[in-house]
């Protein structure tokens, strides 16, 4: 799992999180809302579950014989600190599991002052 941070400001963040298959397409379980850029706002749910999405659909024909389809998910997590708020991106195991395989954090910006 590679995470990018494309922007940050103190209240939101927009990261891409890359799949360990290299699709940086994610959907987020809560809306079916699918997308590359993952907007968190510091306000926000607290708790957001994604999984790994093709931008095509999978069908028969454009699956690789054997390679069967990514089902490797994301949590992101809003810790909200009043000194330093940040998110932690957890890398989780398919359910019923769901164990934790790794983790990253990113800082939201720091006010100025």
């Amino acid at each position: 799992m590679l995470v990018h941070l494309k922007g940050s400001t103190v209240t939101d963040a927009i990261i891409v999180i890359e799949c360990e298959c290299g699709n940086t397409h994610m959907l987020d379980e809560a809306g079916d809302f699918r997308s590359e850029r993952i907007f968190v706002y510091r306000h926000g749910v607290q708790t957001k579950n994604l999984r790994c999405c093709p931008l095509a659909p999978l069908t028969r024909e454009n699956i690789l014989p054997g390679q069967p389809e990514c089902r490797e998910r994301y949590r992101i997590i809003i810790h909200r600190e009043q000194e330093s708020p940040y998110l932690e991106i957890e890398h989780i195991s398919p359910r019923p599991e769901e164990q934790i395989l790794e983790v990253m954090s990113i800082t939201f910006a720091k006010p100025s002052t």
